[in-house]
């Protein structure tokens, strides 16, 4: 009885450590599945992310689609989301011409390279693009995008005149000054937010680097109107002729150099006008100084024949017998030193009278260069406030954020007063451009630089950085405090009430924050918050985010 009683415990002890053993697998298993699932939804969302952009049906599906992954919505839910995107995207490839191989979309950067004249000193970087783009992929033509504009950028800077290190961004300092500079350049991002890469194929996507590759390039205000001509072109008539396109960059690539070779003959002749002033002002001086001299050799002169008149008159004095005859000779002796002296009056008057016209004149000139160097003074003063300035939304540019960084960056370090960046992007912003046109894209860059203007303090400075980007630096605020204006500042955006020909359109922004750290120079801030703001897009925009 107590061996059987036995044998049935030692069976339920096995069959409980089986239960617990297989429970355990059953929850590893469980917490692998977990993962495995989390996985696959951050795979997933990330994907429909990427392909957000295509189709404005397929836009919405997608954004379901994401919408049901964040709300961790059942199989059955996601089932109905993803055949619902495969419907989108079966129309969509079943669209005519949707078969067609698409030509690479830097093939129409290569036909731009091949029709614009560079100099020989960049043929080797040019060789060296030209590969690049032959191998560049369609999928990712950023860089190719990027470099291709630093070449251009390099040719229209070697072309412009070095007067210092303002010359190549506002036109020549010389230039400036005669009033013929090409005035503020328009902004240009050498920064892209890379939270929506281009899905460019065929004639569509090479018209669309070539537009990115036109908001890269410094290029003068008084080319603004061409630029629009051709963006509005482009709309009216979408991916139907990216040659055209090409063309007409490559004439207002050609125009810009052509005119900053005139501007390189207005700085010449200005410093052959300087040149002929300062002449003049040294032959007055080498006059002045050759009158000098010979003023004192003329009064030396006389001198020496007031002493040798003189000393005929006393030894005439000592030799004279007869009173008459030393009156004669003492007579004719004085006679001379009046002749001399009479003449060397004459002549010293001459002179001054010399002196006094060359003065005049000289006054005269000198009178018109301060007139003109005090117009000149003004002219640099206004050249260099709308240097300063973006022209489209009328607040500080990237120039006047990089100079206020500077300063905000030495009193950070030696007060040690809290700083802080934030870096704003449009959420969406191509699509706007797509749907409604870039007129209502710059209507929605001004309306959001007012709004943000109007709700910060006037100790933050505020500048449209590039693009769709500006930047905010916020000093003597503690992290919380500035969360909380970074979220105020989104929700007045958020709600700003755009409105684009009487159609309401709802407009956003995400943002990244940065704080100044020990040991921190601008650059990594910058970066920090870039990558914050990347995090805010990736979150599904209309957020702020910290950077870590």
């Amino acid at each position: 009885m107590n061996q059987a009683e036995d044998g049935q415990s030692a069976d339920a002890e096995s069959w409980k450590r089986k239960y617990y053993d297989g429970l355990e697998q059953h929850e590893i298993r469980e917490r692998q599945w977990a993962q495995t699932d989390e996985l696959l939804r951050k795979t997933l969302s990330r994907l429909t992310l990427a392909a957000d952009g295509q189709d404005p049906v397929l836009d919405d599906h997608l954004k379901a689609l994401r919408d049901a992954i964040r709300d961790h919505a059942d199989v059955g839910v996601l089932r109905q989301r993803i055949e619902a995107m495969s419907k989108s995207l079966v129309r969509l490839d079943d669209k005519p011409g949707a078969q067609e191989a698409a030509p690479r979309p830097t093939a129409v950067l290569q036909s731009l390279l091949d029709r614009i004249a560079l100099p020989r000193g960049n043929a080797r970087r040019a060789k060296a693009l030209r590969k690049t783009l032959e191998s560049a992929q369609a999928i990712d033509p950023e860089p190719a995008v990027a470099e291709f504009a630093a070449l251009l950028q390099e040719v229209l800077n070697a072309s412009r005149p070095d007067d210092g290190a303002g010359a190549a961004a506002n036109g020549g300092l010389f230039a400036r000054w005669l009033g013929r500079a090409s005035g503020p350049m328009l902004a240009t991002p050498a920064h892209t937010t890379t939270t929506e890469p281009p899905a460019a194929t065929g004639d569509e996507g090479g018209s669309e680097l070539l537009l990115q590759l036109l908001e890269r390039l410094d290029l003068p205000v008084e080319l603004g109107p061409r630029v629009a001509a051709i963006k509005d072109d482009l709309e009216a008539r979408p991916g139907s002729d990216a040659q055209s396109l090409v063309r007409d960059i490559a004439t207002l690539i050609a125009d810009m150099r052509k005119g900053l070779q005139n501007e390189k003959q207005e700085i010449e002749a200005f410093l052959k006008q300087l040149t002929d002033r300062l002449q003049d002002i040294d032959g007055y001086l080498r006059g002045a100084e050759s009158a000098r001299v010979e003023s004192y050799e003329s009064g030396r002169a006389l001198g020496d024949v007031v002493e040798r008149q003189v000393q005929g008159i006393e030894d005439s004095v000592r030799a004279a017998q007869d009173l008459e005859q030393l009156k004669q000779t003492v007579q004719q002796r004085v006679e001379a030193i009046i002749v001399h002296v009479d003449r060397h009056r004459r002549d010293e008057e001459q002179r001054h009278r010399q002196d006094a016209a060359r003065v005049m004149a000289l006054s005269e000139r000198l009178r018109a260069m301060e007139a003109e160097s005090a117009q000149l003074h003004e002219r640099i003063l206004q050249e260099h406030r709308q240097a300063l300035t973006d022209s489209l939304t009328g607040i500080p540019n990237r120039l006047a954020y990089q100079e206020r960084a500077a300063q905000e960056y030495a009193r950070w370090k030696r007060f040690a007063t809290p700083l802080a960046l934030i870096v704003w992007d449009v959420d969406h912003f191509k699509k706007i451009n797509d749907r409604y046109g870039h007129k209502a894209g710059d209507k929605v860059l001004k309306v959001i630089a007012g709004v943000l203007t109007d709700n910060i303090r006037e100790t933050d400075f505020l500048a449209r950085y590039g693009g769709e980007e500006f930047t905010l630096l916020m000093t003597g605020a503690a992290l919380p405090a500035i969360r909380e204006v970074a979220e105020k500042l989104r929700s007045a955006v958020d709600h700003c009430g755009f409105h684009y020909r009487g159609e309401s359109v709802h407009v956003t922004v995400s943002c990244g924050i940065a704080e100044f750290r020990d040991g921190d120079a601008i650059e990594a801030v910058f970066e920090r918050a870039d990558r914050a703001l990347y995090r805010a897009k990736h979150a599904g925009r209309n957020c702020c985010v910290v950077a870590e």
